[in-house]
């Protein structure tokens, strides 16, 4: 989950379900590790001047789960 300065669908509908102005789960059955887009974007900088090859995942540094 990427996210941003608050304006992004997912974070639209976040806000939301937490306000309880909607009803609905965005996932019940994950462990997700959200990154801010300053910070996915520093890190494809990173990797685009270098010379890794391969699959990478980027994540944020904390865990969230249905139950957070």
């Amino acid at each position: 989950m990427i996210l941003g300065y608050g304006r992004g669908q997912h974070e639209i509908l976040t806000r939301e379900l937490i306000a309880g102005r909607v009803q609905g789960a965005l996932f019940t059955d994950m462990v997700r590790k959200p990154v801010h887009v300053d910070d996915l974007a520093d890190a494809l900088l990173e990797l685009a001047s270098s010379n890794y090859r391969g699959v990478l995942n980027v994540a944020g540094p904390d865990a969230t789960t249905s139950a957070s």
